[in-house]
Protein backbone atom coordinates (compact mmCIF):
# COMPACT_ATOMS: atom_id res chain seq x y z
CA UNK A 1 0.00 0.00 0.00
CA UNK A 2 1.20 3.47 -0.40
CA UNK A 3 -0.22 7.28 0.43
CA UNK A 4 -1.70 8.93 -2.50
CA UNK A 5 -0.11 12.27 -2.41
CA UNK A 6 -3.16 14.45 -3.63
CA UNK A 7 -6.04 12.84 -1.05
CA UNK A 8 -3.93 11.41 1.50
CA UNK A 9 -6.11 8.31 0.84
CA UNK A 10 -3.34 4.92 1.53
CA UNK A 11 -4.36 2.72 -1.82
CA UNK A 12 -3.37 -0.23 -2.94
CA UNK A 13 0.24 -0.47 -5.32
CA UNK A 14 -1.03 -0.11 -8.75
CA UNK A 15 -1.05 -3.65 -10.34
CA UNK A 16 1.91 -5.34 -12.21
CA UNK A 17 4.02 -2.95 -10.44
CA UNK A 18 6.37 -2.87 -7.31
CA UNK A 19 8.68 0.44 -6.71
CA UNK A 20 9.55 -0.37 -3.52
CA UNK A 21 11.05 -3.68 -3.92
CA UNK A 22 8.05 -5.40 -1.44
CA UNK A 23 7.69 -8.70 -3.40
CA UNK A 24 10.30 -10.94 -3.63
CA UNK A 25 10.49 -12.50 -7.48
CA UNK A 26 9.92 -16.39 -7.05
CA UNK A 27 11.00 -19.27 -9.33
CA UNK A 28 7.68 -20.55 -11.21
CA UNK A 29 8.32 -23.67 -9.73
CA UNK A 30 6.72 -22.39 -6.09
CA UNK A 31 3.50 -21.16 -7.86
CA UNK A 32 4.44 -17.77 -5.37
CA UNK A 33 5.14 -14.08 -6.07
CA UNK A 34 5.98 -13.03 -10.06
CA UNK A 35 7.67 -9.89 -8.59
CA UNK A 36 4.60 -7.15 -8.80
CA UNK A 37 2.08 -5.97 -6.71
CA UNK A 38 -1.54 -7.60 -7.48
CA UNK A 39 -3.15 -4.15 -7.61
CA UNK A 40 -5.09 -5.04 -4.09
CA UNK A 41 -2.54 -4.49 -1.41
CA UNK A 42 -0.58 -7.93 -2.06
CA UNK A 43 1.65 -9.52 -3.64
CA UNK A 44 0.97 -11.13 -7.14
CA UNK A 45 1.08 -15.02 -7.24
CA UNK A 46 1.88 -16.67 -10.55
CA UNK A 47 -1.48 -17.34 -12.29
CA UNK A 48 -3.58 -20.09 -13.52
CA UNK A 49 -2.21 -21.93 -16.29
CA UNK A 50 1.51 -21.39 -15.55
CA UNK A 51 3.76 -24.33 -16.03
CA UNK A 52 5.06 -24.98 -12.64
CA UNK A 53 6.70 -28.58 -13.68
CA UNK A 54 6.98 -29.95 -17.33
CA UNK A 55 8.23 -33.25 -16.33
CA UNK A 56 5.91 -35.92 -16.88
CA UNK A 57 5.19 -37.48 -14.12
CA UNK A 58 2.30 -40.59 -12.77
CA UNK A 59 -1.02 -40.47 -11.11
CA UNK A 60 -2.27 -44.00 -10.59
CA UNK A 61 -3.26 -44.75 -13.63
CA UNK A 62 -2.72 -41.73 -15.32
CA UNK A 63 0.26 -39.72 -16.85
CA UNK A 64 0.29 -36.18 -16.43
CA UNK A 65 1.78 -34.31 -19.05
CA UNK A 66 2.11 -30.98 -16.81
CA UNK A 67 1.74 -29.09 -13.93
CA UNK A 68 0.02 -25.88 -13.84
CA UNK A 69 0.12 -23.13 -11.07
CA UNK A 70 -4.08 -22.87 -9.68
CA UNK A 71 -3.53 -19.27 -8.84
CA UNK A 72 -3.58 -19.51 -4.90
CA UNK A 73 0.19 -19.49 -4.63
CA UNK A 74 1.76 -22.00 -2.05
CA UNK A 75 3.33 -25.38 -2.27
CA UNK A 76 0.25 -26.85 -3.05
CA UNK A 77 -0.93 -24.55 -5.69
CA UNK A 78 1.16 -26.97 -8.68
CA UNK A 79 -1.60 -28.85 -9.87
CA UNK A 80 -1.87 -31.86 -12.42
CA UNK A 81 -3.40 -30.20 -16.49
CA UNK A 82 -3.22 -32.37 -19.50
CA UNK A 83 -3.19 -35.57 -18.01
CA UNK A 84 -3.61 -38.87 -20.30
CA UNK A 85 -5.50 -41.86 -19.42
CA UNK A 86 -3.31 -45.46 -18.99
CA UNK A 87 -5.91 -47.23 -20.15
CA UNK A 88 -5.72 -49.62 -17.22
CA UNK A 89 -2.48 -49.70 -17.12
CA UNK A 90 -0.28 -48.33 -13.72
CA UNK A 91 1.70 -45.14 -14.67
CA UNK A 92 5.26 -45.68 -13.56
CA UNK A 93 9.00 -44.96 -14.02
CA UNK A 94 11.27 -42.60 -15.10
CA UNK A 95 10.40 -40.91 -17.13
CA UNK A 96 7.07 -41.40 -16.68
CA UNK A 97 5.15 -43.75 -19.21
CA UNK A 98 1.94 -46.01 -19.30
CA UNK A 99 2.25 -49.36 -18.96
CA UNK A 100 1.78 -51.59 -21.93
CA UNK A 101 1.78 -55.04 -20.95
CA UNK A 102 0.94 -57.23 -17.77
CA UNK A 103 1.70 -60.35 -15.92
CA UNK A 104 -0.51 -59.94 -13.26
CA UNK A 105 -2.85 -57.51 -11.72
CA UNK A 106 0.18 -55.95 -9.95
CA UNK A 107 0.66 -53.80 -13.45
CA UNK A 108 -3.02 -52.51 -13.45
CA UNK A 109 -4.62 -49.48 -12.51
CA UNK A 110 -6.56 -49.80 -9.46
CA UNK A 111 -10.31 -51.32 -10.23
CA UNK A 112 -8.71 -52.96 -13.71
CA UNK A 113 -7.28 -56.52 -14.14
CA UNK A 114 -4.96 -58.32 -16.15
CA UNK A 115 -6.67 -60.12 -19.20
CA UNK A 116 -4.61 -61.61 -22.11
CA UNK A 117 -1.10 -58.86 -21.31
CA UNK A 118 -3.75 -56.05 -21.37
CA UNK A 119 -5.03 -54.29 -18.97
CA UNK A 120 -9.10 -54.01 -18.82
CA UNK A 121 -10.55 -50.98 -17.21
CA UNK A 122 -13.76 -50.83 -18.44
CA UNK A 123 -14.92 -54.34 -19.51
CA UNK A 124 -16.55 -54.22 -23.19
CA UNK A 125 -18.95 -57.63 -23.28
CA UNK A 126 -18.89 -57.23 -26.63
CA UNK A 127 -15.96 -59.16 -27.82
CA UNK A 128 -16.23 -58.64 -31.24
CA UNK A 129 -18.45 -55.24 -31.33
CA UNK A 130 -15.32 -53.61 -33.43
CA UNK A 131 -15.21 -56.45 -36.38
CA UNK A 132 -11.65 -56.53 -36.02
CA UNK A 133 -12.37 -60.33 -35.02
CA UNK A 134 -12.14 -60.64 -38.72
CA UNK A 135 -15.05 -62.57 -38.74
CA UNK A 136 -18.66 -62.55 -38.19
CA UNK A 137 -18.41 -63.69 -34.46
CA UNK A 138 -21.39 -62.62 -32.45
CA UNK A 139 -23.32 -60.78 -35.39
CA UNK A 140 -26.57 -61.87 -37.07
CA UNK A 141 -29.20 -60.64 -39.28
CA UNK A 142 -32.06 -59.43 -37.04
CA UNK A 143 -35.72 -59.92 -37.52
CA UNK A 144 -35.68 -61.34 -40.47
CA UNK A 145 -33.57 -62.48 -43.99
CA UNK A 146 -31.06 -59.98 -45.10
CA UNK A 147 -27.66 -60.44 -45.26
CA UNK A 148 -24.71 -59.24 -43.64
CA UNK A 149 -21.82 -59.17 -44.71
CA UNK A 150 -18.15 -57.37 -43.13
CA UNK A 151 -17.21 -54.27 -45.34
CA UNK A 152 -13.70 -52.89 -45.91
CA UNK A 153 -14.49 -50.43 -48.01
CA UNK A 154 -12.94 -46.65 -47.11
CA UNK A 155 -16.03 -44.57 -45.30
CA UNK A 156 -17.68 -47.63 -44.54
CA UNK A 157 -15.59 -48.07 -41.81
CA UNK A 158 -15.93 -45.99 -38.30
CA UNK A 159 -12.34 -47.19 -36.69
CA UNK A 160 -10.35 -50.04 -37.49
CA UNK A 161 -9.90 -52.29 -40.27
CA UNK A 162 -13.58 -53.71 -40.83
CA UNK A 163 -17.59 -53.17 -39.91
CA UNK A 164 -20.79 -54.91 -40.20
CA UNK A 165 -23.44 -54.51 -43.35
CA UNK A 166 -27.02 -55.39 -43.43
CA UNK A 167 -28.20 -55.47 -47.38
CA UNK A 168 -31.14 -56.65 -48.88
CA UNK A 169 -33.35 -55.32 -45.94
CA UNK A 170 -37.06 -55.88 -46.71
CA UNK A 171 -38.47 -53.98 -44.22
CA UNK A 172 -37.68 -51.23 -41.67
CA UNK A 173 -37.29 -53.65 -38.60
CA UNK A 174 -34.63 -55.43 -40.28
CA UNK A 175 -30.83 -54.90 -39.38
CA UNK A 176 -27.24 -56.13 -37.96
CA UNK A 177 -27.48 -57.96 -34.16
CA UNK A 178 -25.50 -58.99 -31.92
CA UNK A 179 -25.93 -61.53 -29.15
CA UNK A 180 -26.58 -60.23 -25.27
CA UNK A 181 -26.10 -62.42 -22.38
CA UNK A 182 -29.90 -63.05 -21.22
CA UNK A 183 -29.85 -62.47 -17.62
CA UNK A 184 -32.14 -59.28 -16.40
CA UNK A 185 -30.37 -56.24 -16.14
CA UNK A 186 -29.12 -52.78 -17.39
CA UNK A 187 -26.85 -52.69 -20.11
CA UNK A 188 -25.01 -49.38 -21.40
CA UNK A 189 -24.51 -49.22 -25.19
CA UNK A 190 -22.81 -47.20 -27.32
CA UNK A 191 -22.60 -47.88 -31.20
CA UNK A 192 -21.80 -46.21 -34.51
CA UNK A 193 -24.01 -46.19 -37.46
CA UNK A 194 -23.99 -44.82 -41.38
CA UNK A 195 -25.80 -45.34 -44.44
CA UNK A 196 -24.44 -43.39 -47.93
CA UNK A 197 -27.65 -44.69 -49.95
CA UNK A 198 -28.73 -42.11 -52.50
CA UNK A 199 -32.29 -42.63 -52.05
CA UNK A 200 -32.11 -41.21 -48.70
CA UNK A 201 -30.26 -37.68 -47.56
CA UNK A 202 -31.10 -38.83 -43.96
CA UNK A 203 -33.15 -41.80 -41.68
CA UNK A 204 -33.37 -42.29 -38.34
CA UNK A 205 -31.57 -45.19 -36.92
CA UNK A 206 -32.56 -46.99 -34.10
CA UNK A 207 -31.22 -49.29 -31.49
CA UNK A 208 -33.90 -51.98 -30.60
CA UNK A 209 -33.19 -55.20 -28.29
CA UNK A 210 -35.64 -58.28 -28.75
CA UNK A 211 -35.84 -60.37 -25.98
CA UNK A 212 -37.21 -64.04 -26.57
CA UNK A 213 -38.49 -65.37 -23.32
CA UNK A 214 -40.98 -68.54 -21.71
CA UNK A 215 -43.70 -68.13 -24.26
CA UNK A 216 -42.71 -68.76 -27.98
CA UNK A 217 -45.78 -67.92 -29.19
CA UNK A 218 -44.88 -64.58 -28.72
CA UNK A 219 -42.35 -63.62 -31.29
CA UNK A 220 -40.37 -61.51 -28.63
CA UNK A 221 -40.46 -58.75 -26.80
CA UNK A 222 -38.99 -55.32 -28.62
CA UNK A 223 -37.52 -52.63 -26.91
CA UNK A 224 -36.61 -49.49 -28.38
CA UNK A 225 -33.99 -47.07 -26.41
CA UNK A 226 -31.93 -45.25 -28.57
CA UNK A 227 -32.56 -43.16 -31.98
CA UNK A 228 -29.92 -40.78 -33.84
CA UNK A 229 -30.62 -38.92 -37.48
CA UNK A 230 -28.33 -40.38 -40.01
CA UNK A 231 -27.68 -38.36 -42.63
CA UNK A 232 -26.23 -39.84 -45.87
CA UNK A 233 -22.40 -40.81 -45.72
CA UNK A 234 -21.74 -39.83 -42.33
CA UNK A 235 -21.04 -42.04 -39.23
CA UNK A 236 -22.90 -40.80 -36.53
CA UNK A 237 -23.05 -42.60 -32.92
CA UNK A 238 -26.13 -43.97 -30.80
CA UNK A 239 -26.27 -44.41 -27.30
CA UNK A 240 -28.48 -44.95 -24.19
CA UNK A 241 -29.19 -47.54 -21.57
CA UNK A 242 -31.66 -50.50 -21.71
CA UNK A 243 -33.16 -52.46 -18.55
CA UNK A 244 -34.53 -55.85 -19.42
CA UNK A 245 -35.48 -56.43 -15.99
CA UNK A 246 -37.73 -53.63 -16.12
CA UNK A 247 -39.36 -53.54 -19.50
CA UNK A 248 -40.64 -57.10 -20.18
CA UNK A 249 -43.01 -59.03 -18.43
CA UNK A 250 -42.11 -60.60 -14.86
CA UNK A 251 -44.53 -63.92 -15.47
CA UNK A 252 -42.85 -64.67 -18.44
CA UNK A 253 -39.01 -63.45 -18.21
CA UNK A 254 -38.05 -63.40 -14.54
CA UNK A 255 -37.15 -66.96 -13.75
CA UNK A 256 -38.21 -65.90 -9.93
CA UNK A 257 -41.81 -65.92 -11.39
CA UNK A 258 -41.71 -69.27 -13.36
CA UNK A 259 -40.18 -67.48 -16.33
CA UNK A 260 -36.64 -67.46 -18.24
CA UNK A 261 -34.76 -65.18 -20.90
CA UNK A 262 -34.08 -67.44 -24.15
CA UNK A 263 -32.11 -64.80 -25.69
CA UNK A 264 -31.63 -61.27 -26.24
CA UNK A 265 -30.75 -59.61 -29.70
CA UNK A 266 -29.66 -56.06 -29.93
CA UNK A 267 -29.57 -54.42 -33.39
CA UNK A 268 -29.84 -51.21 -35.46
CA UNK A 269 -32.84 -50.95 -37.40
CA UNK A 270 -34.92 -47.64 -38.76
CA UNK A 271 -37.70 -46.19 -37.92
CA UNK A 272 -39.26 -44.67 -41.01
CA UNK A 273 -41.82 -47.76 -42.58
CA UNK A 274 -42.35 -48.67 -45.66
CA UNK A 275 -39.25 -49.84 -46.99
CA UNK A 276 -39.29 -53.11 -48.93
CA UNK A 277 -36.74 -55.07 -50.92
CA UNK A 278 -34.78 -52.79 -52.67
CA UNK A 279 -35.57 -49.53 -51.50
CA UNK A 280 -34.78 -50.35 -47.92
CA UNK A 281 -31.30 -48.79 -47.55
CA UNK A 282 -28.25 -51.11 -46.51
CA UNK A 283 -27.19 -50.25 -42.65
CA UNK A 284 -23.82 -50.18 -41.33
CA UNK A 285 -22.67 -50.53 -37.70
CA UNK A 286 -19.26 -50.37 -35.71
CA UNK A 287 -17.42 -49.97 -32.81
CA UNK A 288 -20.12 -51.21 -30.16
CA UNK A 289 -19.63 -51.22 -26.52
CA UNK A 290 -21.39 -53.06 -24.44
CA UNK A 291 -20.96 -52.22 -20.34
CA UNK A 292 -22.99 -54.12 -17.71
CA UNK A 293 -23.81 -51.17 -15.24
CA UNK A 294 -25.71 -52.58 -12.18
CA UNK A 295 -23.94 -56.07 -11.61
CA UNK A 296 -26.84 -58.73 -12.71
CA UNK A 297 -26.84 -62.19 -12.86
CA UNK A 298 -26.12 -62.79 -16.73
CA UNK A 299 -27.68 -65.90 -16.18
CA UNK A 300 -31.46 -65.51 -17.53
CA UNK A 301 -32.67 -69.57 -16.49
CA UNK A 302 -30.45 -69.78 -13.77
CA UNK A 303 -33.00 -72.08 -11.63
CA UNK A 304 -34.82 -74.01 -14.20
CA UNK A 305 -38.08 -73.46 -12.25
CA UNK A 306 -40.09 -72.69 -16.32
CA UNK A 307 -38.64 -76.65 -17.23
CA UNK A 308 -36.43 -75.65 -19.75
CA UNK A 309 -32.51 -75.77 -20.38
CA UNK A 310 -31.91 -72.89 -22.59
CA UNK A 311 -28.83 -71.14 -22.43
CA UNK A 312 -27.19 -74.70 -20.84
CA UNK A 313 -24.89 -77.11 -22.86
CA UNK A 314 -22.54 -79.85 -22.91
CA UNK A 315 -18.68 -78.96 -21.50
CA UNK A 316 -17.00 -82.00 -23.33
CA UNK A 317 -18.04 -85.27 -24.98
CA UNK A 318 -21.60 -86.08 -24.79
CA UNK A 319 -24.45 -85.97 -22.25
CA UNK A 320 -28.16 -85.82 -21.73
CA UNK A 321 -29.73 -83.44 -19.96
CA UNK A 322 -32.99 -82.30 -18.71
CA UNK A 323 -34.78 -80.11 -16.33
CA UNK A 324 -36.19 -82.13 -13.64
CA UNK A 325 -38.15 -82.10 -10.55
CA UNK A 326 -36.16 -85.32 -8.71
CA UNK A 327 -33.88 -82.93 -6.81
CA UNK A 328 -34.05 -78.77 -6.17
CA UNK A 329 -32.14 -77.14 -4.61
CA UNK A 330 -34.23 -74.17 -4.06
CA UNK A 331 -37.89 -73.98 -5.76
CA UNK A 332 -38.71 -77.06 -7.49
CA UNK A 333 -36.16 -77.75 -10.39
CA UNK A 334 -32.78 -78.45 -11.34
CA UNK A 335 -30.60 -79.41 -14.26
CA UNK A 336 -29.79 -83.08 -14.12
CA UNK A 337 -26.85 -84.05 -16.83
CA UNK A 338 -26.58 -88.02 -17.15
CA UNK A 339 -25.09 -90.63 -19.61
CA UNK A 340 -22.06 -88.04 -18.90
CA UNK A 341 -18.98 -89.81 -21.25
CA UNK A 342 -16.36 -88.26 -19.56
CA UNK A 343 -14.78 -86.99 -15.93
CA UNK A 344 -14.70 -83.72 -17.86
CA UNK A 345 -18.34 -83.66 -19.16
CA UNK A 346 -20.36 -81.27 -17.15
CA UNK A 347 -23.01 -78.19 -17.71
CA UNK A 348 -21.35 -75.79 -19.05
CA UNK A 349 -22.58 -72.00 -19.90
CA UNK A 350 -20.99 -69.74 -22.48
CA UNK A 351 -19.83 -66.30 -21.16
CA UNK A 352 -19.87 -62.95 -23.15
CA UNK A 353 -16.89 -63.32 -25.68
CA UNK A 354 -15.29 -59.23 -24.11
CA UNK A 355 -12.54 -59.31 -21.67
CA UNK A 356 -14.15 -59.66 -18.50
CA UNK A 357 -14.09 -61.04 -14.40
CA UNK A 358 -16.99 -62.96 -13.04
CA UNK A 359 -17.77 -64.04 -10.17
CA UNK A 360 -19.10 -67.77 -10.71
CA UNK A 361 -21.25 -69.71 -8.37
CA UNK A 362 -23.49 -72.70 -8.62
CA UNK A 363 -25.19 -75.13 -6.54
CA UNK A 364 -23.94 -78.62 -7.79
CA UNK A 365 -25.08 -81.99 -6.47
CA UNK A 366 -23.62 -85.39 -7.44
CA UNK A 367 -26.03 -88.60 -7.48
CA UNK A 368 -23.75 -91.38 -7.30
CA UNK A 369 -22.27 -93.89 -5.26
CA UNK A 370 -19.42 -92.95 -3.71
CA UNK A 371 -17.62 -89.31 -2.88
CA UNK A 372 -16.26 -87.09 -5.93
CA UNK A 373 -14.85 -84.22 -6.07
CA UNK A 374 -16.46 -81.24 -7.93
CA UNK A 375 -14.48 -79.26 -9.82
CA UNK A 376 -15.29 -75.20 -11.07
CA UNK A 377 -13.62 -75.51 -14.66
CA UNK A 378 -12.85 -72.64 -17.42
CA UNK A 379 -12.38 -73.20 -21.39
CA UNK A 380 -11.48 -70.11 -24.17
CA UNK A 381 -10.51 -70.39 -27.30
CA UNK A 382 -7.85 -67.74 -29.33
CA UNK A 383 -9.18 -66.86 -32.76
CA UNK A 384 -5.83 -66.64 -33.85
CA UNK A 385 -5.91 -70.18 -33.59
CA UNK A 386 -4.42 -72.88 -30.57
CA UNK A 387 -7.56 -74.68 -29.62
CA UNK A 388 -9.47 -74.67 -27.18
CA UNK A 389 -7.61 -73.75 -23.63
CA UNK A 390 -8.29 -74.88 -20.33
CA UNK A 391 -7.11 -73.08 -17.31
CA UNK A 392 -5.66 -74.21 -14.02
CA UNK A 393 -9.88 -75.20 -12.05
CA UNK A 394 -10.96 -72.34 -10.60
CA UNK A 395 -12.32 -73.66 -7.21
CA UNK A 396 -12.23 -77.15 -7.23
CA UNK A 397 -14.76 -79.44 -3.71
CA UNK A 398 -12.81 -82.09 -2.40
CA UNK A 399 -14.57 -85.25 -1.53
CA UNK A 400 -18.31 -84.40 -2.02
CA UNK A 401 -20.76 -87.18 -1.02
CA UNK A 402 -23.71 -88.00 -3.03
CA UNK A 403 -27.23 -86.11 -2.45
CA UNK A 404 -25.42 -82.92 -0.85
CA UNK A 405 -26.31 -79.54 -2.56
CA UNK A 406 -22.57 -78.05 -2.51
CA UNK A 407 -21.85 -74.35 -3.62
CA UNK A 408 -18.92 -74.28 -5.79
CA UNK A 409 -17.72 -71.07 -6.84
CA UNK A 410 -14.87 -68.81 -7.58
CA UNK A 411 -14.05 -65.71 -9.85
CA UNK A 412 -12.49 -66.27 -13.11
CA UNK A 413 -10.57 -63.80 -15.48
CA UNK A 414 -11.39 -64.30 -19.01
CA UNK A 415 -8.97 -64.65 -20.71
CA UNK A 416 -6.43 -65.51 -18.32
CA UNK A 417 -3.58 -62.66 -17.40
CA UNK A 418 -1.50 -65.54 -19.29
CA UNK A 419 -3.48 -66.03 -22.37
CA UNK A 420 -2.31 -65.03 -25.94
CA UNK A 421 -1.56 -61.20 -26.31
CA UNK A 422 -4.20 -59.80 -28.26
CA UNK A 423 -6.55 -62.95 -28.00
CA UNK A 424 -9.85 -62.05 -30.03
CA UNK A 425 -11.73 -65.06 -27.75
CA UNK A 426 -14.67 -67.43 -28.82
CA UNK A 427 -16.65 -69.79 -26.53
CA UNK A 428 -15.37 -68.98 -23.54
CA UNK A 429 -16.90 -70.76 -20.82
CA UNK A 430 -17.45 -72.16 -17.44
CA UNK A 431 -18.33 -75.79 -16.40
CA UNK A 432 -18.55 -78.16 -13.72
CA UNK A 433 -16.84 -81.71 -13.92
CA UNK A 434 -15.42 -84.27 -11.16
CA UNK A 435 -12.00 -85.61 -10.96
CA UNK A 436 -10.63 -88.50 -13.20
CA UNK A 437 -9.61 -88.89 -17.06
CA UNK A 438 -12.39 -91.97 -17.83
CA UNK A 439 -15.62 -92.88 -16.84
CA UNK A 440 -15.94 -97.23 -16.22
CA UNK A 441 -15.25 -99.52 -13.39
CA UNK A 442 -11.66 -100.44 -14.91
CA UNK A 443 -8.50 -99.82 -13.23
CA UNK A 444 -7.57 -96.32 -13.31
CA UNK A 445 -11.32 -95.38 -14.12
CA UNK A 446 -13.97 -93.45 -12.21
CA UNK A 447 -17.84 -94.08 -11.70
CA UNK A 448 -18.98 -90.58 -14.02
CA UNK A 449 -22.16 -90.05 -11.61
CA UNK A 450 -25.23 -87.93 -12.56
CA UNK A 451 -24.43 -84.14 -12.16
CA UNK A 452 -27.33 -81.57 -11.17
CA UNK A 453 -26.92 -77.84 -11.31
CA UNK A 454 -29.63 -75.27 -9.44
CA UNK A 455 -29.90 -71.56 -8.57
CA UNK A 456 -26.67 -70.37 -10.81
CA UNK A 457 -25.19 -67.18 -10.87
CA UNK A 458 -22.65 -65.07 -12.90
CA UNK A 459 -22.18 -62.06 -11.91
CA UNK A 460 -19.26 -59.14 -13.48
CA UNK A 461 -16.87 -58.94 -11.09
CA UNK A 462 -15.78 -55.33 -12.04
CA UNK A 463 -18.40 -52.65 -13.40
CA UNK A 464 -18.07 -49.22 -14.90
Amino acid sequence: MRCNAPTGNCQPIADLTDPDNECTMEDTSTCGNTGDCNGAGACRKYGNNTVCDSTPSCSGGSLVMTKVCNGTGGPTSCVPNGTKSCDGFLCSGSPAACGTSCGDDTACAAGAYCAAATCVATPNIAGNGDLEYGALTGWTAASGTSTIAMTTAVGTVHGGQNAIVDSVRMAYYQGPGYALPTGLGAYKVTAWAFQKDPNWAMLTGALTVAVKCKDTTITAYFINFAQVTIPQNSWEMLSGTIDINTQTPASDCNPASGGLVRSVLLYLNQTEQGCTTGTCPDLYMDDLVVNVTDGHNLVGNYNFEAGFTDGWGVSSGSAVQAAVTTFAHGGTHSLRQYNRQTPATGPRYLLPTGYGRYNVSFWVMQNGTVAHDLILQSTYTCAQGGGAQTPPATRTVAGVMPGIWTQVSGTVTMPPANAMPGCRMTAPAVYVMQEGSACGSGSGQVECADLYVDDASITMATTP
